[in-house]
């Protein structure tokens, strides 16, 4: 099963990234419609022969007692339809981490994102981890509850703790993020506060988040993005050690800034 499994998704994943590697060398062209449709395949070729070969190296009992069915006799419905197949095929057989990942990120191609983090989260719990993905996953889940209420640029990004810093850290411990011109800068421009009993977190700083009334981030051409935690509640405190500086940013390109409180170059610098 391995060997039949790994040859033919060597095949298909092949021919589908040849519709759409050839014709943009051969012809330089933007991607269109049909290359679109090319790429939007691979998720879907992948489904379908999972749903069709299982996970490789993995026979249940069932394969021996029936025959499978034909998938090549029947026409797919749809792209929902193989996806809500796989999910099927995952109740029968929750231990497979791997069928619960390639469901979480099929959920994700369809734009279902409540469905992809429960598959994840089922991926996740059987030692199936992707962190691009999840912190992908996340940054969407503060899009989606906010979106609502939101619009214009952002400041959005996560803010995660090496062992060091987490082991110095209190729970009524407090989380600044601002985001300034300049390190120099005193004032920031745009500031959020929380608890650092939520970290790790993601953050979004909009407009709502302006230290001056009036003014929007779509004034500034970039800015600096600092996390700083302070024991004592004061957001000029710095003495705690952690904080972290991100690269210039633009408001307008909505990048996703990743920023990790590192405790143990803190540490150093307090003993000197």
């Amino acid at each position: 099963m391995t060997i039949l499994f790994w040859g033919i998704a060597t095949i298909m994943l092949t021919v589908a990234v040849s519709f759409v590697a050839f014709p943009l060398k051969a012809a330089r062209l933007k991607p269109g419609a049909p290359v679109t449709l090319a790429i939007a395949a691979i998720p879907l070729t992948a489904v379908g022969l999972y749903l069709m070969l299982g996970s490789p190296g993995v026979e249940s009992a069932e394969a021996h007692s029936s025959p499978l069915p034909a998938p090549t006799q029947k026409k797919a419905g749809s792209v929902d339809d193989l996806v809500d197949g796989l999910r099927a095929k995952m109740e029968k057989n929750p231990e497979d981490g791997s069928g619960w990942m390639l469901l979480a990120r099929s959920y994700d191609h369809l734009g279902r994102h409540a469905d992809a983090i429960d598959a994840y989260e089922q991926a996740q719990a059987l030692g199936n981890e992707d962190v691009e993905f999840e912190l992908s996953l996340l940054g969407k889940s503060i899009i989606n509850e906010r979106a609502e209420s939101v619009t214009g640029p952002a400041l959005r990004g996560h803010i995660g703790l090496s062992p060091e810093a987490t082991a110095r850290i209190n729970p009524d411990d407090t989380v600044f993020i601002f985001g300034k011109e300049s390190k120099d800068q005193r004032m920031p421009v745009i500031a959020l506060r929380k608890p650092a009993s939520e970290l790790p977190f993601a953050f979004e700083l909009t407009d709502k988040d302006m230290m001056v009334p009036g003014q929007t981030l779509e004034q500034y051409e970039s800015l600096l993005v600092t996390a700083r935690i302070s024991d004592s509640g004061n957001a000029m405190d710095d003495s705690h050690g952690l904080e972290v500086w991100s690269d210039p940013v633009s408001p307008l390109d909505a990048g996703w800034i990743e920023l990790l409180i590192d405790g143990s170059a803190a540490k150093d610098d307090r003993d000197e």
